[in-house]
């Protein structure tokens, strides 16, 4: 699965640097997607393990944690 085609919010803030927004993005992250490390690897393996109804809801995640970047100027 390639996350920037399926989750390009999510999957552009686990793949570069994301300053101070860091931590508490990822900590953000991996609660919404039910991680269960709060770590950029966590959530990448909880992505990887996802059904397809899990990547659905993954998608509105990605929405909103678009919608939080845009709102924070944070591209």
């Amino acid at each position: 699965m390639n996350l920037l085609d399926a989750l390009p919010a999510i999957g552009t803030f686990l793949a570069g640097p994301a300053g101070g927004l860091a931590a508490s993005g990822v900590q953000w992250l991996a609660e919404k997607l039910g991680a269960s490390e709060a770590t950029v690897d966590g959530i990448r393996k909880t992505l990887s393990g996802m059904t397809p109804e899990q990547m659905l809801e993954a998608k509105k995640i990605d929405i909103e944690w678009s919608d939080i970047l845009s709102k924070s100027h944070v591209e």
